[in-house]
C-alpha cells in the first residue's frame, strides 16, 4: 500500500481459505490486489482499517449520486422485479419477512413491499438512512440489533455487498443465523470472470481500490455458500455495466421491453 498511511491499513489472510501465502497481481489507487497461492481467490490486502472503512461508508457520497441517478434506478428496478418474481416462485415459506443488508437508497425494499413482502433494511450510510426513513422505510444501522432480537427472515438479500466485506465468511454465517429453515439468501456481486474485466484488466471499474476488496466468480461464491450449509438453488450472470456504450444499449433494450 504505497500511498496509504500504515495506521489506516490492515493486512488480511485469504478471506476464503485463511492462507497467508499470496502474490501481488497489481496495485490500484494505492491498494495491492493479490491472489491466494493456496486457493486462487483474488482480493485486496492490506485494506482500510475497520474504523477508516466504517467512517468512509457512513460519509461516502460519490456512489450515492450514481445510485440515485434515474438511469441506475430504472435498471435496478427491473433487476429487482425480476429477482422478486423468482423469489416468489422459489420461497416455500408462508412467512413474508425479507431483510435487505446494505439497503442503500431503499429502492429494493420499496420494490419488495410492492410485491407484498414485509421488508426491512440495514444500512451504514447516514444520508441513505435518512432518505429511507423519510420514505417511511424500516431501516436499522447495525446488524447486531437484529442478531440480538428474535426476528428471523424467509429471505435475505445482499445486493452488491459481499465484495465490500472484510470477512465474508463471518458475514455469510451471520446472515444464516437470521434465516428461517428453508429460507433463501440472494447474493449479487460483480463477476470476476466477466468480459469487461478480461478486456480492461486492472483498468476495469470492478477493481476500485479501497471499496471492492473481494472478487468472486461462481465457483468461489458457491464454495463459500456450501461451507455454511447452503444449497445452490439457481445462479446466472447478467450484463449490467459493460461500459457506458453498452449501458446505453442495455437501457434501450430494457425500455423497449417495458413499453411492450
Amino acid at each position: 500500500s504505497n500511498m496509504i498511511k500504515k495506521e489506516y491499513c490492515q493486512a488480511r489472510p485469504c478471506p476464503l481459505c485463511a492462507s497467508k501465502k499470496q502474490e501481488i497481481l497489481f496495485n490500484k489507487k494505492g491498494f495491492d490486489h493479490v491472489k491466494c497461492r493456496n486457493c486462487g481467490f483474488i482480493f485486496v490486502s492490506p485494506i482500510l482499517s475497520d474504523f477508516a472503512l466504517t467512517e468512509f461508508y457512513k460519509r461516502e457520497s460519490e456512489w450515492i449520486k450514481v445510485m440515485l441517478s434515474r438511469q441506475e434506478q430504472r435498471v435496478s428496478r427491473i433487476m429487482y422485479s425480476y429477482a422478486l418474481k423468482f423469489l416468489e416462485k422459489e420461497c416455500r415459506l408462508k412467512n413474508r419477512k425479507l431483510l435487505d443488508i446494505g439497503s442503500g437508497s431503499g429502492l429494493f425494499i420499496e420494490t419488495a413491499e410492492q410485491f407484498g413482502w414485509e421488508a426491512v433494511g440495514i444500512e451504514l450510510n447516514k444520508k441513505m438512512i435518512q432518505r429511507s426513513r423519510q420514505r417511511a422505510l424500516k431501516i436499522y444501522n447495525d446488524l447486531n440489533i437484529l442478531k440480538k432480537g428474535k426476528k428471523r427472515f424467509a429471505v435475505i438479500t445482499l445486493w452488491f455487498v459481499l465484495e465490500h466485506i472484510k470477512n465474508p465468511k463471518v458475514f455469510i454465517n451471520d446472515a444464516r443465523g437470521l434465516l428461517l429453515n428453508d429460507g433463501l439468501l440472494l447474493i449479487c456481486v460483480p463477476h470476476l470472470d466477466a468480459l469487461v474485466n478480461r478486456l480492461y484488466g486492472k483498468e476495469s471499474q470492478t477493481f476500485a481500490g479501497h471499496s471492492h476488496i473481494n472478487f468472486f466468480n461462481l465457483d468461489t461464491l458457491n464454495s463459500l455458500a456450501l461451507k455454511y450449509g447452503f444449497a445452490l438453488v439457481a445462479a446466472e450472470t447478467q450484463i449490467t455495466q459493460l461500459n457506458n456504450i453498452k449501458k446505453i444499449f442495455l437501457l434501450t433494450n430494457i425500455l423497449i421491453i417495458i413499453k411492450l
